[in-house]
Parts: C-alpha cells; structure tokens; sequence
C-alpha cells in the first residue's frame, strides 16, 4: 500500500501539500487538488484515518439521528446530508431512535465521547433535554422540527403555510367538510400543520369540527386506524389532509381496501413529498420538502458550525411545492 511521501513524491508536491488536499483546503488550487486526487487513485492510496484524528482531535464522523431508516423523506435528507459529509472527507453514522429514549441518550453521548464530531437532528422526536444540555457545548443542526426554546441551527421549510396550501386546494376542488389526521405528541411540526389546517377552514369561510381532527401516535397500522376512524364518522366526509406521506399512503390504502373511491368519495392531500407518493394508486397529491436540499444545507451548516464560523442564518425555511396528482378531485 502506498504511503503519503509515495504520493507526494509522484505528485512532485510537499507531503504538506498532499495533507491540504485530502483536507480540501482553500489554500491550494483546483488545478493542484486535480492532479493530487488523480495520483492518489492511481497509486490506491488510503489515508489512516485514525492517525488522522488523533492528530486533529476530531473523529471526522458525524451522526444523523433519524426515527426509522425506512421512511423515504428521511432517506433523501441523509441522501443530501451524505454528499456534504463526503465532500469535506468525512463519514455519516445512521443511528435510529425508533422513539427510544435510551437510544437517543446513547447516540448523544457520543459527542462528549468524542466519537462523533456533530449531529443532525432529523428525528422530530428528538428530547429538547438532550438539544439542550448537548448544544450548549456541541455542534447540533436540527432538520424539519425546530424545537420551541432551543436556539440551535434549523433548516426546514414553512410547515403552516405548507399545511394551509394543502386544506386549500382541498377545498378549491369543492370539498367542504374536511377531516385531518395530525400526529400528536410534542411534535412542533404537528402544531404547526394543525394551525395552517384551521387557517385554511377559517379563511375560506368553513367551521371547524372538532370531530374531524383525529391525533394519531406513529406504528405501523397508524394509516389503517385513521382509516377506520374516519369511515365510522356519523357523517361522511368529502376530503382529507393527513400530515405526514407515509400515514396518507397507508390510509389511503385501508379507505380504498373498504370499498371507497379516492378521489370520487373522499380527497386526500398528504406531506413531505417522498417518492411512495407516486407508486401507490392513485398517486397521491402532497406538499413536497426539498429533502436533498435540506439535507445539504443542514450538513453544510453543521461544517460551519465546526469551523467555527458564524452562521449568516440560524434559522433557514426552504420553500415547498404542491403536487398535485389524482388523489384530490
């Protein structure tokens, strides 16, 4: 295996040198980085990784906290994050909660072990404890859930409004009398999707029905039991914006397996944008988040974060896109 004087002196360039490109250092030129890069394929070269970090004191691995790696939205976030994480030659940790609190007091407490440099908070489940204590003294960036009274990085996009586009193309379709399925909890992103819903009502001039507003915990026959729930309604309903894709999907799956037609009977608007949206029948209608983009952006703000560079914003909001399908009419 070669060593770094190997490639250096193939390179014709310092060992120095060959340590500021492996580090992307703004102090050489692309031209010089190019031709580094291509000696070091050339010549199979791998850093040790470990003496790299006992020098540096860093670990150069970072972690992404998520509630379940099966949920596409969150495996586009890591999707982005990852090629961030990749450019500044470091490595991504994938750790779930599953809703643990034992597991996510574990994975927090790899930073003051020094095994991971920084987190990314996608799980919205997240303890505002650990955002806290842990924040105060390590680089954290929340992603789509910024927790009320924590002053950490955020990025996300504007879930009230995202969630008042939803209720209102519902009912610019004709539908007036329009449930929503709204995860319960602490969840900020909850609140916020249930206020852009009650918006939405009031403007266009509709009361609310307290009856039509089912909280739901998250499992894995959470769509099917909102299902259930709305078709024991004593008066049916013509439409449905359910918080989240993967309970829409699911839900969807249960109304149409019980005999009712979507759109024809009842409309339904999910969100998040994941790629399930466009593989059930019928493709569902949805507020897409840029979840690549968070991604990136997240990441991108943590390495500043670890530079020590002060953030420009603290607190990013992307925008978000209604797409619409065949799920409403």
């Amino acid at each position: 295996m070669a060593t770094i004087s190997e490639v250096a002196k193939r390179a014709g360039v310092s060992v120095a040198t060959i340590s500021r490109v492996l580090n992307n250092s703004p102090l050489v030129t692309e031209a010089t980085k190019e031709h580094v890069r291509n000696i070091i394929e050339e010549l199979d070269y791998h850093p040790n990784v470990v003496a790299r970090s006992l020098r540096s004191s860093k670990s150069r691995l970072l972690l992404a906290l998520v509630p379940n790696i099966s949920n596409p939205f969150h495996a586009e976030i890591v999707h982005g994050t990852n090629r961030v994480v990749h450019a500044h030659d470091y490595n991504l940790l994938l750790c779930e909660t599953n809703g643990l609190r034992e597991r996510e007091d574990a994975f927090f407490s790899m930073l003051k072990q020094k095994i991971v440099d920084g987190i990314l908070a996608i799980d919205p489940g997240v303890s505002v404890d650990n955002l806290r204590e842990y924040g105060a003294k390590y680089p954290i960036v929340q992603c789509c859930e910024h927790k009320e009274g924590i002053d950490l990085p955020y990025v996300g996009v504007d879930d009230e409004k995202g969630a008042y586009s939803a209720v209102s193309h519902l009912i610019a379709t004709g539908c007036r009398r329009i449930a929503m399925a709204n995860a319960s909890g602490s969840f900020g992103f909850a609140r916020l999707r249930r206020a852009g819903y009650l918006r939405a009502l009031q403007e266009h001039g509709i009361d609310f029905d307290p009856d039509l507003l089912l909280q739901y915990e998250f499992g894995v026959d959470s769509g099917a039991d909102i299902a259930a729930r709305l078709l024991a309604l004593s008066e049916p309903i013509d439409g449905v914006f359910l918080d989240y894709d993967v309970i829409a999907v699911d839900a969807q799956r249960a109304l149409i397996d019980a005999g009712v037609k979507v759109p024809e009977d009842i409309a339904i608007v999910g969100f998040d944008g994941s790629d399930m949206t466009l593989i059930c029948t019928p493709r569902l209608t949805t507020i897409a988040q840029p979840a690549y983009q968070i991604g990136m952006k997240a990441a991108a703000m943590l390495f500043a974060v670890l530079e020590g560079e002060a953030l420009k914003e603290r607190n990013v909001t992307l925008d978000f896109e209604l797409k619409v399908r065949q799920s409403p009419r």
